[in-house]
């Protein structure tokens, strides 16, 4: 997914920025088969699934919502080595999300 940006299982100094400027969604009312592809860890009391970035099915489309102000950021080198790498793949045949979310869940969330 994010194959021309320097990452790891976990994140690093280049994850920094982008998560500081962000505002996750809260995804539990998803089935639990729906991960997002870049997931924050919740506070273990509350157990949320927020998610900073998914894709969904959308009828005969495709959608990736990414909750990272990039804007803001487009001045960073890690924003625009993860703009670069966010398009290659959605121009790519790997864009290809599984699973479709219920409309209404969706319109709810964004």
């Amino acid at each position: 997914m994010i194959a021309h940006f320097p990452s790891e299982f976990h994140s690093n100094w280049q994850w920094w920025h982008l998560v500081e400027n962000s505002r996750p969604i809260i995804l539990d009312e998803t089935s639990p088969d729906f991960r997002p592809l870049i997931q924050v860890i919740d506070n273990f009391k509350r157990q949320h699934k927020p998610g900073l970035f998914f894709e969904t099915k959308v009828g005969k489309g495709k959608l990736l919502v990414c909750s990272i102000n990039l804007p803001k950021l487009c001045n960073k080198p890690e924003t625009k080595q993860f703009l670069f790498s966010l398009l290659s793949y959605i121009n790519s045949v790997d864009f290809n999300p599984i699973i479709e979310l219920d409309r209404k869940i969706l319109i709810k969330l964004l």
